[in-house]
């Protein structure tokens, strides 16, 4: 990735988790995401007391393949799976914006 998309992507990230993430609540729950290359995956972090640190959940992976965005998904728990209910997508804020939508619940089970 360029530069400059990986300065755009942080900001989108950072901008979401802000809002996503109540400012009363960062002190029991948080959301990290992780850049490596061609795949950005958002975890979920809450603090393991009795170790004095964040555990992390590892839980929706985004791959840039062939030029276009595509999500993943842990639907058993352990394997990165596709998702076939988020269509690829060439703009990234585009699949962001359908995995905070999940109208199928894959990501945010209520």
């Amino acid at each position: 990735m360029d530069s400059f998309t990986l300065k755009r992507i942080r900001t989108l990230l950072e901008g979401y988790i802000g809002l996503k993430v109540p400012a009363e609540l960062r002190g029991e729950v948080r959301l990290t995401y992780q850049i490596r290359e061609t795949t950005i995956t958002l975890s979920e972090e809450r603090p393991d007391w009795t170790q004095r640190a964040w555990n992390a959940t590892e839980f929706v992976q985004f791959r840039l393949e062939d030029y276009e965005w595509r999500v993943y998904g842990k639907p058993d728990g352990d394997e990165w799976a596709s998702l076939s209910t988020i269509a690829p997508s060439r703009n990234f804020e585009e699949v962001l914006e359908q995995v905070e939508m999940d109208t199928h619940e894959v990501i945010w089970v209520t």
